[in-house]
């Protein structure tokens, strides 16, 4: 049975910012088995993906990594990872929507550390149109989360009203003008050369319905690197909470290949 172990300290990175870090784990992990870090969305808090860490094969080391509250750009949250990648550890990237670039960025500044990367819902290039450098994110962040726009473009359709309402929580909790420079760093992105560079395999798992993320997002990632397989989910933009069984099935692959690679080659 997978309980949550305990409480990490504050990150010993040098710009000494607030992470709150829970580990999911069996005793019967070796102490060499690849950890599987989790990075979040937009809002940064890994609140809502209790349930997904939970169900996480009893096998696997899961460590679920809030983003610093303060921070905006890729490249300030990169450092601030930094030290939490470094020694003998190999590590298992879990990217979703926002931080797929900062995957990128920690796999390419650490290469010998990251074992692989899962892409969720994300995107090495921008996936806004240049139209929404005209909307007012801080005015539209000061609001209320509507559970229309919920449903609509990150939750579905038929999401339970308690994923909402934990939804509203998470957006609640950080700061209108770091989620707007955030906004602003995913319009700026562009990591072409460096997705095209990583040594490490990558997966992407697009869901079906995902109204964030548009299809072309997908089609440069396959064209940056024809290795990397892509999985289709029906389900919406946040598929970790909404379908967390179905994505284990096919991380819990990724995973053991690379186990199995590993193997073959010591």
């Amino acid at each position: 049975m997978i309980s949550k172990r305990h409480n990490f300290p504050q990150s010993t990175s040098r710009r000494h910012c607030s992470t709150r870090r829970a580990i999911y784990k069996n005793e019967s992990i070796m102490p060499k088995a690849a950890r599987t870090i989790i990075l979040p969305g937009l809002d940064g808090s890994t609140g809502m993906l209790r349930k997904f860490c939970e169900l996480a094969p009893s096998r696997y080391e899961v460590m679920p990594l809030d983003l610093p509250a303060e921070l905006s750009s890729y490249v300030e949250l990169s450092d601030h990872f930094s030290d939490l990648l470094s020694g003998d550890q190999k590590n298992i990237l879990i990217a979703e929507s926002f931080s797929g670039p900062l995957a990128v960025l920690l796999a390419i500044s650490q290469p010998e550390s990251v074992a692989g990367i899962v892409l969720v819902a994300s995107f090495v290039t921008s996936p806004l149109s240049t139209m929404t450098r005209f909307i007012p994110w801080s005015l539209l962040f000061r609001l209320p989360l509507p559970a229309f726009i919920a449903r609509q473009f990150m939750l579905g359709k038929d999401c339970d009203h308690s994923l909402i309402d934990e939804l509203k929580t998470a957006v609640k909790t950080i700061s209108p003008s770091v989620l707007t420079r955030r906004v602003r760093e995913v319009g700026q992105t562009k990591l072409k050369d460096e997705f095209r560079n990583l040594q490490c395999p990558v997966i992407c798992l697009r869901p079906l319905n995902d109204s964030l993320i548009p299809k072309h997002c997908i089609e440069t990632i396959k064209h940056l690197r024809e290795d990397v397989v892509i999985h289709t989910i029906k389900g919406p933009h946040l598929i970790l909470e909404t379908r967390p069984g179905e994505v284990w099935n096919i991380i819990g692959e990724f995973i053991e290949s690379l186990s199995s690679k590993e193997e073959s080659l010591s």
